[in-house]
């Protein structure tokens, strides 16, 4: 397994926008009052994890070989 391209990252981000907007955040008692400056903070960070477990989880699956 690689790590997914840059193109693909940016297409999961772009589709967990959709998914999730600002305005459904908002809906969400712990972020009922997100600016869209933190909402953008948080998709990255959101994304940054993402990336995260899936390089271990890729090292992983190289190790076991």
């Amino acid at each position: 397994m690689r790590k997914p391209s840059e193109h693909k990252i940016k297409n999961a981000t772009e589709r967990l926008m959709k998914r999730m907007p600002l305005e459904k955040v908002r809906l969400i008692p712990k972020y009922k009052d997100i600016t869209e400056e933190q909402y953008f903070l948080l998709i990255k960070n959101v994304e940054k994890i993402t990336i995260l477990i899936l390089e271990s989880f890729i090292s992983a699956q190289s190790s076991d070989f």
